[in-house]
């Protein structure tokens, strides 16, 4: 009992805490909640004042996160997670609602059309909703529950994701069957550097390429999405570097420069019998999609 007394005194506190936590920004986090900013950062006060450690560091007029702030938010999202699923499983919802699946477009129209028919078929109830959009944060996005399970090349390091790899990629230069690249039965990297390019932007984490940065190569176009640069390829007459996964309908160079890579599956670390995205995990590797 002395546990639930202790907790009693914190518990209205601890979702303003996380809203507060999670934006850094009390007018945006009392916009998300219906509270004033002045309500707030009260209830931040009178938490810190009942646990007697300070959670925020104060920077001019805003706030900033410190070390026992973060291990605090870190316990209440998994324990919002533990009580959510548990209420879900009483109701038996565990498969039922949206869940949100991302990965970079050309992966996402690849791998998670199929996965979210096959979730589907099996269960219901429940609404897939797939994103290709803003890899940046993608941990963050993944720890707030607003994306429940991603696929990506480049998985961010925390100790509270999971990252399983999916697949295995083996990139080349691909073009089309008409370019004239297309004939030689053997090419040198030097080769094809004078020929035009398809790129992805610079350090864009969604698209990252695997060309080596040795070799400077003649870049005519910038592109955001792998399924622009198959598009170029078929109608500008570009190269692009392209998983082989993707590139069907194209030739690919003679060239072995690349080493291969992996896809991975992220999504939060299962607390105790949560399985959900690791079923969903199985269910991915099952549909085999070549």
């Amino acid at each position: 009992m002395e546990r639930a007394r202790r907790l009693r005194a914190l518990w209205n506190w601890l979702p303003v805490f996380r809203a507060v936590a999670e934006t850094e920004h009390l007018p945006t986090a009392a916009d998300a909640l219906f509270i004033s900013p002045a309500s707030l950062s009260r209830t931040i006060g009178l938490l810190e004042e009942e646990i007697g450690i300070k959670l925020f560091d104060r920077v001019g007029r805003g706030l900033r996160l410190n070390r026992a702030g973060h291990r605090l938010l870190n316990a209440v999202r998994d324990g919002m997670r533990v009580i959510d699923d548990g209420v879900a499983s009483v109701e038996g919802q565990e498969w039922s609602g949206a869940i949100v699946l991302w990965a970079p477009l050309a992966f996402a129209e690849k791998f998670l059309l199929s996965l979210a028919t096959s979730l589907r078929a099996d269960h219901s109830a429940l609404r897939p909703v797939i994103q290709s959009h803003n890899a940046a944060g993608l941990a963050e996005s993944i720890l707030r529950g607003q994306i429940d399970f991603a696929l990506t090349e480049t998985p961010p390091a925390h100790n509270q994701l999971r990252i399983d790899a999916f697949t295995t990629l083996h990139y080349g230069v691909y073009c089309h069957a008409t370019h004239k690249l297309a004939k030689p039965s053997k090419l040198k990297i030097e080769q094809v550097l004078d020929h035009p390019f398809a790129i992805p932007p610079h350090d864009d984490p969604a698209y990252p390429s695997p060309w080596p940065a040795q070799h400077l190569r003649t870049n005519v176009m910038v592109v955001d999405d792998m399924n622009m640069a198959i598009r170029a390829c078929h109608t500008q007459k570009v190269l692009a570097v392209l998983p082989a996964v993707l590139a069907s309908g194209l030739h690919r160079l003679p060239l072995n420069v690349f080493s291969p890579r992996t896809l991975y599956a992220v999504y939060r670390e299962p607390i105790g019998d949560q399985e959900r995205m690791q079923a969903v995990m199985k269910t991915l590797s099952d549909l085999k999609i070549s």
